[in-house]
């Protein structure tokens, strides 16, 4: 019985000899690299959590710039694009012709229109530039700045908001008003050249028509204190446009005098156009002015004069802050290189 248990074992150990020092020294090493590993891996996940608070304030200051940088861009884009379309109105009301004023008023409906896209596409991206802020933890060391943030964001929706609102009420003024009564004149000049009385009243009966109905549709719009005397001198405009209307065509209603040497009823009632177009002189220049305040570089600066001092500053700010931290960069990448 012990015999064959004795047996047993000894072909126990053939099936399973004893490891060679080569095997010992393999599975050693294996041993000890895995410890290393562990060991490296520990040091590393100590050392990414060491450095987290750095990486979180890397990532701030980099969003915080770059919706900076991004916001001061789409702004000054804007405010380029208002010069472009107050040269292209100026061209139009200088020609000072009746027939232009359609080509006028289109080109200046669409400026407006293009415009207020424009401001709206930049509102929404100063919307999304504050909301990206808060997408992240603010770091302690920050939390100032992205106060300051916060509040150039708000100040510069503002600013933007009545600039929307203003441009806006153009749009509406300029729908009041429409096509054939965008330019200030009291006639055209061809329309004297053959002297035709029907011809005259008709054109006077339908202008006349025309003032009537934007004069109702002024007088229900609500002007910011901004528009109040641009209104007025439209008002004005309109309301001379009637009176000399009227007396043009009730002097036409009436027949001409027999007497030769008199003059004639077309001739009478180009007289009262003469001093009405007097009366009429200074009013192109100032709607001229008013309308361009609205496009203007300089007038749009000023809106914004605040916003820009205000970016200013966090401007250098800004600049300080990502200096300093290219400096932490550079620092820790020298210790752990």
């Amino acid at each position: 019985m012990l015999v064959c248990s004795y047996k047993a074992y000894l072909r126990h150990l053939e099936k399973n000899p004893k490891k060679s020092v080569l095997q010992k020294i393999i599975l050693t090493f294996c041993a000890v690299l895995l410890v290393i590993t562990g060991i490296i891996s520990a040091l590393f996940f100590y050392q990414y959590n060491l450095e987290a608070p750095i990486r979180a304030e890397n990532q701030y200051v980099e969003t915080a710039e770059s919706g900076f940088i991004a916001t001061k861009q789409s702004i000054n884009e804007m405010l380029d694009a208002f010069n472009v379309a107050g040269a292209k109105i100026k061209i139009f009301d200088n020609l000072k012709e009746g027939s232009a004023a359609a080509s006028g008023f289109s080109t200046s409906l669409d400026d407006v229109n293009r415009n207020i896209s424009n401001i709206e596409t930049v509102r929404g991206n100063v919307i999304i530039q504050k909301n990206q802020l808060g997408k992240f933890k603010t770091p302690q060391k920050f939390e100032k700045i992205n106060q300051e943030l916060l509040s150039f964001y708000g100040e510069t929706t503002s600013a933007i908001d009545k600039l929307y609102n203003q441009h806006k009420f153009a749009r509406d003024l300029l729908m009041s008003l429409g096509p054939n009564l965008y330019l200030p004149v009291l006639s055209e000049n061809t329309l004297w050249q053959d002297g035709k009385n029907e011809e005259i009243t008709a054109y006077y009966q339908s202008l006349k028509s025309d003032a009537n109905e934007a004069l109702a549709r002024l007088s229900r719009l609500d002007p910011p204190d901004e528009f109040t005397s641009h209104v007025k001198a439209q008002t004005a405009y309109l309301e001379l446009l009637v009176k000399t209307a009227d007396a043009i065509t009730n002097i036409l209603s009436q027949k001409d005098d027999q007497n030769g040497e008199n003059p004639t009823q077309v001739e009478k009632a180009y007289q009262v156009l003469s001093e009405a177009n007097k009366e009429n002189a200074a009013l192109p220049e100032k709607l001229l002015s008013q309308k361009l305040k609205l496009f203007s570089v300089k007038e749009n600066l000023e809106k914004f004069a605040a916003v820009k001092i205000h970016q200013g500053s966090l401007e250098r700010k800004l600049n300080d802050i990502s200096r300093e931290q290219t400096q932490i960069r550079t620092y820790e990448s020298g210790r752990h290189p």
